[in-house]
């Protein structure tokens, strides 16, 4: 039995998040509200019968993205670059994307509900449909994108400790876990896989990565990359296979397929705790893959760890969709593109292990881009950090890995 402060503090930035998730880190401090340690609480909830009905995933309906239909997947988003004099310039989509590549996403909790559960609510999709137009929409371009949804566990459920949390994670799981044997069925028809996800559906492809993936090497040969922002991967200390995974590796040459990219990013300078979902065992540590330095040849391994890289694309939704975030720009298009604005570089906390992605803005004050990612805000700044935007600082990067690994 566990207790993770990190989500109890996330209650606590509900206001400031639209769509933040869970499983999280800690930033400069982690103060964290008193909570009793000593095991469930007498009230704990559990699942009613209701709870986690049996979805039908033969039904189009229960897929937030599908290919062949128009859905927040089915295109890249319309995207406007801004440039350094504050002006903004076309960006034109790729005239033919790639269906040679399967991206299977789960998208991050996307109800803010405080009351623990999973969520019922399969009407009123906004909020799943802007996270998979913000996350998965931009790999269009590489891969043709299957997202189920399912019965996500409310950022009220993350107050729990880890034995009350369970029974609703497993609900969640158990729904992605059907969502992908139905596609690998009937849709996939022997293509590789690409599996994206963040926060909690980092989480959920987890537990399908260690059921399906890690025990299967016909479907381990079948896996291109699985990109798990936001949600705890660990590793040997000094191997990049075991711990999370026995037999997938973490990525650490260019071009490897069948490993795993995972981080959790931060603002550069921030004292990280480590994260509070997952124990970190002794010779363990916490994955940080930067795609900025990954598929660069002229690195060695451990540069690819520790070396500092300039994004070569931040791609940042509206302002409105992420509260107290990004400044909001007179934009002709619904996203902003930013290139060369951000560095990023895998760092260890107070104690090494503990190894997250660190962001800095890489401007001078007269570029009209600085300030754009409001980095010192409370939503950016408190124990969830920049999770947020964990996909939108690399997004030119992820959907690169991707493309070459097609």
């Amino acid at each position: 039995m566990k207790y993770n402060p990190i989500a109890t503090s996330l209650l606590l930035s509900l206001s400031v998040l639209l769509s933040s998730s869970c499983s999280r880190g800690s930033s400069k401090k982690q103060e964290t509200p008193p909570v009793s340690l000593t095991g469930p609480s007498p009230s704990a909830p559990t699942p009613s019968p209701s709870e986690g009905g049996a979805i039908d995933y033969s039904d189009p309906g229960k897929w937030l993205c599908l290919p062949g239909r128009e859905d927040s997947c089915s295109a890249v988003p319309r995207t406007s670059e801004l440039l350094p004099d504050g002006t903004f310039a076309a960006i034109v989509p790729s005239p033919s994307p790639d269906d040679s590549v399967d991206c299977f996403y789960v998208h991050p909790t996307s109800d803010l509900s405080v009351k623990a559960g999973n969520s019922e609510n399969f009407e009123y999709l906004e909020p799943d449909q802007q996270l998979a137009q913000a996350q998965a929409a931009p790999f269009r371009s590489a891969c043709r994108i299957y997202a189920p949804l399912y019965h996500q566990i409310t950022i009220g459920t993350y107050a729990l400790n880890e034995e009350e949390r369970k029974p609703f994670l497993d609900i969640a799981a158990n729904d992605v876990r059907k969502a992908f044997d139905y596609y690998m069925a009937n849709y996939n028809q022997g293509r590789k896989i690409v599996l994206i996800g963040h926060s909690q559906g980092s989480e959920l492809l987890s537990i399908i990565m260690k059921e399906r993936f890690d025990q299967v090497p016909a479907l381990r040969s079948q896996l291109l990359l699985a990109i798990l922002p936001g949600f705890a991967v660990h590793v040997p200390v000094d191997a990049p296979v075991g711990a999370t995974f026995k037999n997938i590796p973490a990525c650490t040459m260019a071009g490897e397929v069948g490993c795993v990219v995972s981080f959790l990013s931060y603002k550069s300078g921030t004292v990280y705790l480590g994260d509070g979902s997952i124990t970190l065992l002794e010779r363990e540590e916490q994955l940080c893959v930067n795609p900025a330095t990954l598929d660069d040849p002229a690195l060695t391994i451990e540069e690819r760890r520790t070396a500092k890289a300039t994004l070569s694309g931040t791609l940042l939704p509206p302002a409105a969709w992420i509260s107290d975030s990004i400044r909001n720009e007179a934009a002709p298009t619904p996203f902003v593109l930013t290139r060369g604005t951000y560095n990023a570089a895998c760092a260890g906390g107070l104690d090494p292990r503990n190894r997250f992605l660190s962001i800095e803005e890489n401007l001078p004050d007269t570029d009209r881009r600085h300030g754009l990612v409001l980095m010192d805000s409370e939503a950016l700044t408190g124990v969830t950090g920049l999770h947020v935007l964990d996909m939108q600082f690399p997004m030119a990067e992820l959907v690169a890995l991707v493309r070459a690994r097609r």
